[in-house]
């Protein structure tokens, strides 16, 4: 039996799945300062309130399946892209149909929302390196929040309800205006306890469940009255079990020598980063001194 050889293709829609497909064995690990509305659903779902003990983080993670919700697929109007979670196929086998070439970059062109398709799938291109970049995870009740322009009352009205964090990113390399500002959103699927030993993390596993972008924040802006909630963002590769920490919030890791120790190469990549740290105004000579011995200064 000759066995199928899938050969990469340069247009939007694989190169978009091929950066996807290295998501799917990468997990974005967020200390958190507190759960925020992600904690008050796990609560509601009936998970028991044991935050007072626990560390807590939010675990961001892909799935096959949720690559059907990013591309934006479902908005296309294409029979073939839309029947997918209906006569017995899976969102998951969007996902199967694009490797296996089944489905291509021209059915994305025989949709009405094309224009609109192509720009998510650029999206999708760069999620990674939105994600690297950026320093922020923020709470999201379901309403998107403005102020009146007659009444300058502040109204909500819904969005996004499924969604329970996003991040938000203004700064990319991505070559349309809409893209100057990208929300990435995620909702709660599980929430788990771990390690069994101290210190121990209440862990809520969130996956991408939408993409909103535009070009202006004058008339909608999802960051009014959306409280950030990352103090520590760590990039684990699970291929090869890297690990890699992208940001710590100064105050996070004030006066505390043991999380300072595993972090230490963090702080010698960027000088920057240490003068925060030193400079910080909760800083104890203790702490200081533990610093310099540990950096050699």
């Amino acid at each position: 039996m000759v066995k199928k050889v899938i050969v990469k293709s340069k247009d939007k829609l694989s190169t978009a799945f091929y950066a996807y497909k290295n998501l799917i064995n990468i997990e974005y690990e967020i200390i958190v300062k507190n759960g925020g509305n992600v904690e008050s659903v796990a609560e509601r779902n009936g998970f028991a309130n044991t935050s007072g003990e626990l560390e807590k983080e939010i675990l961001l993670r892909f799935a096959k399946e949720d690559f059907y919700h990013l591309t934006g697929i479902r908005h296309s109007e294409v029979t073939k892209l839309i029947e997918y979670d209906r006569n017995g196929k899976t969102q998951s086998d969007f996902y199967n149909d694009v490797k296996l070439q089944k489905v291509t970059i021209a059915d994305i062109h025989k949709s009405p929302q094309k224009d609109y398709l192509l720009k998510r799938l650029e999206i999708v291109k760069n999620i990674e390196q939105i994600l690297d970049t950026t320093l922020n995870l923020t709470d999201y009740d379901g309403k998107l929040y403005y102020v009146d322009s007659q009444t300058k009352a502040t109204k909500s009205k819904n969005s996004v309800k499924s969604a329970h964090c996003f991040v938000y990113n203004n700064n990319n390399s991505i070559n349309f205006s809409e893209a100057k500002n990208i929300f990435l959103f995620f909702s709660l699927n599980e929430v788990k306890l771990f390690p069994s030993v101290k210190p121990r993390f209440l862990t809520f596993c969130c996956n991408p469940c939408s993409v909103i972008f535009k070009e202006s924040l004058d008339a909608e802006n999802y960051n009014y009255k959306h409280t950030k909630l990352i103090v520590l963002l760590r990039k684990k590769d699970c291929n090869n079990a890297s690990v890699k920490t992208l940001y710590i919030a100064p105050g996070y890791i004030i006066n505390k020598p043991n999380l300072l120790k595993k972090e230490i190469e963090y702080y010698k990549e960027d000088k920057t980063r240490l003068e925060e740290l030193l400079s910080h105004p909760k800083i104890t000579p203790e702490f200081k001194t533990e610093i310099q011995v540990l950096l050699n200064i």
